[in-house]
């Protein structure tokens, strides 16, 4: 299995920066199944994030 950084965060830490990572993360990972933990912080269930999850059927 080869391990590959596909993002560093370097900034603060928001919704919008979690919506960049989700879309790097679903490039590079397009296929097969994927378990990603989460805590409970509240941008995980932000309205953009969630919006995003539905669009793409995550």
């Amino acid at each position: 299995m080869k391990l590959t950084e596909i993002f560093c965060i370097k900034e603060k830490y928001d919704a919008n920066v979690f919506l960049k990572f989700l879309e790097r993360f679903l490039k590079h990972y397009s296929s097969g199944k994927i378990v990603m933990i989460l805590h409970n912080i509240g941008i995980h269930h932000a309205k953009s994030t969630q919006s995003f999850l539905f669009e793409n059927k995550v």
